[in-house]
């Protein structure tokens, strides 16, 4: 005997469950079956047991999609408590954007997987177009800071807005050197996206929580 409706161990079956035969109603058929069925033909007691085994695990999806929901408020509502907390906090997050206001100096930040014996750091334009380079000389690995004045490569002053910067290193062998870049700033602001997602806002820059590497007090 086959109840309509009921598909065995998958999430469609527990939508329709949800939305076609509720729990009350799947009893209430079975019960109707069982009363009006034929006595010389009963139903087989292992057909029985497999639909009230189907109803109860698409039951138990049913209860852990509820609990998944949940858990899944819970955490942004704990995501949303902590970027209040955040306000005004120092961060050091992973990222090369630059938000430069024109006339002033932008420090640029990055760290070195092993001893390198020339930097290179290149400055891009929001159009992605190669505005200005800065070399440097050899340096140790670890945490290293560069100021960048906002001018370009012929000593014009750049205009405020959004900009990029990539470090290239190689050591004394001329083999390449990892550098990971990042920025740090003070949170003032907190925004959400059109999905939902939080964003906290940087300077003129807004980072996901993800991209946090350490916070401080200022």
């Amino acid at each position: 005997m086959q109840i309509e409706g009921i598909t065995p161990n998958t999430t469609q079956g527990a939508s329709k469950v949800e939305n076609g035969l509720g729990k009350d109603a799947f009893y209430k058929l079975l019960i109707t079956e069982l009363q009006n069925q034929n006595p010389l033909e009963p139903m087989n007691a292992e057909e029985f047991i497999a639909q009230l085994t189907q109803f109860s695990q698409l039951e138990a999806l049913k209860d852990i999609n509820n609990q998944f929901q949940v858990l899944t408020a819970y955490q942004a509502s704990i995501n949303n408590l902590l970027a209040v907390s955040l306000m005004g906090k120092k961060v050091k997050a992973a990222g090369n954007a630059i938000s430069l206001e024109k006339g002033n100096e932008v420090t640029l930040h990055y760290d070195l997987a092993t001893d390198a014996s020339k930097v290179i750091i290149n400055i891009y334009d929001s159009e992605g177009r190669l505005v200005r380079t800065l070399e440097g000389n050899a340096q140790e690995k670890g945490e290293h800071e560069v100021n960048w004045n906002g001018k370009d490569n012929e000593g014009n002053e750049l205009p405020s807005g959004d900009y990029t910067f990539k470090v290239m290193a190689e050591d004394k062998n001329g083999d390449p050197v990892k550098a990971n870049t990042y920025f740090m700033g003070t949170v003032t602001g907190v925004e959400f996206d059109e999905s939902g997602q939080l964003h906290l806002k940087v300077g003129d820059t807004f980072i996901s929580f993800n991209q946090i590497i350490s916070i401080e007090e200022v």
